[in-house]
């Protein structure tokens, strides 16, 4: 059933001037290729110093485990595989900095046991294919599954909960015992997207108690890391990490689910393959259906950026309904369009949507530290919704 949109345009939304800083860690992104699997856009940083890169450390005291040190060009700094190898070092770091930020996971040795052996396998899969070889190292299923089973622990349930939230109310009293309501009220209107970045829908579910995989437990922790890899596909465990991660979302999901996306539908997408067929066998069994908004690209010449507008609605409950869905162009022109707009998507936010989520966790420590020393209760301040309506089925608008 087509729905026509009833949502305004994002023109409005802040601007980016062309001085702002980028940030180093951009979310997963989609990109167009023969399989058009959705990939993760990792931060291929400059080699630099070699003496910041042997000051990396990995969890705790350990030093971070590097390759023989070779005499050939390949030792070069400039090298694919020196860069590539520094790049592992880092976003290795980045991965058990955001494990130890949350409590339940840091103190559980069965999942930091199985994240070392992911990072293990990760780490052959970067230095074959810097070196140009095809073979690549055979999934642990055991692992994957391992570091699923610990992300959806009761104390966790990471793949309903957003890591923001959960690293900043972990510390208080009764937390554990709150998180199965506050798990139920998040599933009960979570997102999906396809080709346009998780940046609209991460946006939106920052206001209220909403749901994005990138930004729930178990998207962050490992959202924006390649670890140095050309693409997701180069390492089979990293690809069977992503394919678990995404499924288990999607089965987390209850009532009515959002969906983003870029023009229509592309039947090679995440959302195509893995949530959609997730989403449909709980029709009727805890899911009600998915409301799809499809936007439109639209370029801005004096920025140079895209902005997204939503032009369209559609119900889907059904293969049909969702077969029904216009289809993406899929052309050269529409691949470099959806290509520029992914990329503006991930600066949009890095460099806007977690800047300002940040502001406003800092903004509330402050007052509540102020409200702590008047006696007053820190519950007085609140810069999110107390209670978020779940998803509905939009309304049906005639034109």
């Amino acid at each position: 059933m087509r729905l026509h949109a009833d949502v305004e345009s994002r023109s409005h939304r802040h601007r980016r001037s062309a001085s702002t800083p980028r940030a180093v860690a951009p979310p997963r992104t989609e990109t167009t290729g023969p399989a058009d699997a959705r990939t993760i856009a990792a931060p291929q940083r400059t080699a630099g110093n070699a003496a910041v890169a042997r000051a990396l450390r990995g969890p705790g005291d350990a030093p971070v485990q590097r390759a023989p040190r070779r005499s050939d060009s390949t030792d070069s700094v400039d090298s694919p595989a020196f860069r590539a190898e520094v790049t592992f070092d880092m976003q290795k770091k980045v991965l058990w900095d955001r494990v130890n930020e949350v409590h339940a996971l840091s103190r559980n040795p069965g999942f930091r046991k199985a994240v070392a052996a992911f990072l293990e396998a990760v780490h052959a899969d970067v230095r074959r294919a810097a070196g140009g070889e095809t073979r690549t190292t055979e999934v642990d299923h055991g692992v994957v599954d391992a570091i699923i089973t610990g992300l959806q622990h009761p104390h966790v349930l990471g793949h309903r909960l957003q890591y923001r939230w959960y690293v900043r109310n972990q510390r208080n009293e009764g937390f554990y015992e709150s998180l199965a309501a506050r798990a139920r009220e998040a599933a009960s209107h979570g997102s999906v997207w396809s080709k346009l970045g998780a940046a609209e829908p991460i946006e939106r579910a920052q206001v209220g108690r909403a749901v994005v995989l990138e930004s729930s437990v178990q998207g962050y922790l490992f959202n924006g890391l390649l670890f140095g890899l050309p693409n997701w596909s180069a390492s089979p465990t990293l690809q069977a990490l992503w394919k678990q991660l995404s499924q288990t979302y999607s089965r987390g999901l209850e009532g009515w689910v959002d969906a983003h996306v870029l023009e229509g539908r592309d039947d090679t997408s995440v959302l195509a393959t893995i949530e959609w067929p997730e989403l449909r066998q709980r029709i009727g069994r805890g899911v009600e259906g998915m409301n799809v908004v499809v936007y439109r690209p639209v370029r801005d010449p004096d920025r140079g950026v895209h902005d997204l507008e939503p032009v369209d609605m559609y119900q889907v409950r059904s293969d049909e309904d969702f077969a029904a869905l216009p289809a993406v162009p899929g052309d050269q022109a529409w691949r470099d369009r959806q290509t520029a707009v992914d990329r503006e998507q991930k600066t949009r936010l890095t460099d806007e949507v977690e800047p300002r989520e940040t502001a406003l966790d800092q903004l509330a420590d402050s007052l509540e530290q102020l409200a702590a020393t008047h006696g007053i209760a820190k519950e007085m301040f609140r810069f999110r919704l107390s209670e978020t309506p779940a998803n509905t089925p939009h309304a049906t608008m005639d034109a």
